[in-house]
């Protein structure tokens, strides 16, 4: 049985590196839907950034009015994922 979509917590982190990208609402929505989508699902589809890290990544090309890969980094428990930044793969 498909486990039910983890609540996404933003944190203030993230708000902030999102609000740097200077994205329009709907730019923003369309960037992260498939990312949260996936890891509300199944957090662990992306990738640890160290082994005893509590923080992971998952990596996807911007949709196509937008020219840029990002990277998503996040954190989560049982309950919930914390989104921590997002970032262009350029700046990584």
């Amino acid at each position: 049985m498909p486990r039910n979509p983890l609540s996404i917590v933003e944190t203030s982190r993230y708000v902030e590196t999102l609000l740097q990208l200077r994205l329009t609402d709907r730019q923003a929505d369309e960037l992260i839907r498939g990312a949260l989508f996936i890891i509300a699902r199944n957090p662990r589809e992306g990738i640890r950034i160290a082994p005893n890290s509590h923080v992971w990544a998952i990596f996807f090309d911007a949709p196509t009015a937008l020219t840029e890969s990002y990277v998503l980094y996040y954190a989560f428990d049982n309950e919930k994922i914390y989104l921590l930044a997002l970032r262009p793969c350029s700046e990584d």
